[in-house]
């Protein structure tokens, strides 16, 4: 089997963590534990859930940076393609929306997540919990654009 066909379908499957992962936090484990009555045991569930998906989804981002760039390398020849080939112009805006996508992470993992167990403030935790949420939704949507930018790859770009 070809090195760069592995490394391909490596790629591929972080995606499918990162993305599946997205899906499953942002529209059914949070809506499921909002529903839970007991604040401190909601807490504890989202805690852990979310303390274990921080290393898979970051695992998952970096394996997906490390492989794009391989990719990328067997695909773009000259900083001129990305300006000057339908593919090229493709993978650069794929690429900003990836840096969008692991900025908001960031806040998102290691600012307002960690934040938002602190509060025992209910109207302060609710402002937060609607912040998180627009971004988890956000984030999500750019996740699928990045998705839907991947595939025309295989077609040579869309611009």
């Amino acid at each position: 089997m070809d090195f760069q066909l592995i490394v391909l379908w490596v790629h591929i499957l972080a995606a499918c963590t990162w993305i599946g992962g997205m899906i499953s936090m942002t529209l059914v484990i949070v809506p499921v534990n909002r529903s839970i009555q007991d604040f401190v045991l909601r807490n504890k569930i989202i805690k852990n859930v979310a303390f274990r998906f921080k290393y898979l989804g970051w695992g998952s981002i970096i394996i997906l940076i490390l492989t794009g760039i391989f990719n990328s390398l067997h695909t773009i020849n000259s900083l001129n393609d990305f300006i000057q080939t339908s593919y090229g112009k493709t993978l650069l805006l794929k690429t900003i929306f990836v840096l969008v996508m692991i900025l908001l992470s960031v806040i998102h993992d290691f600012y307002l997540g960690p934040k938002i167990i602190q509060i025992e403030n209910e109207k302060n935790r609710k402002d937060l919990t609607s912040m998180l949420t627009i971004l988890s939704k956000s984030n999500l949507l750019i996740g699928l654009l990045i998705l839907l930018l991947a595939v025309t790859l295989r077609y040579g770009g869309v611009m």
